[in-house]
């Protein structure tokens, strides 16, 4: 299968299909855009609804892993702590 390239490539042949979930697609409905072999990406407005969701999601993932991460160097700089007072009582 083959697509014209928005981007001025010429008519091109479609190197992957891109689903929602990274999965290989079951029907041509999974397929939120089409990644040619020039390079450029062919979607429409779902896509870009996608990538926007897609966006938000990660931005989501990555403050709760520095949360996770600040709550870890807490607990580990608390331990320390209780480690260096208990020993120096001794």
């Amino acid at each position: 299968m083959g697509m014209e390239c928005p981007y001025g490539c010429g008519r091109q042949r479609v190197a992957v299909y891109i689903t929602a979930d990274a999965s290989n697609p079951k029907t041509m409905k999974d397929v939120v855009a089409f990644k040619l072999t020039c390079g450029h990406v062919v979607g429409g407005e779902d896509y870009e609804r996608f990538q926007e969701a897609a966006t938000a999601i990660e931005v989501e993932r990555t403050a709760a892993i520095r949360k996770i991460e600040e709550e870890s160097r807490k607990k580990k700089a608390t331990a320390y702590s209780n480690f260096v007072i208990n020993r120096g009582v001794s």
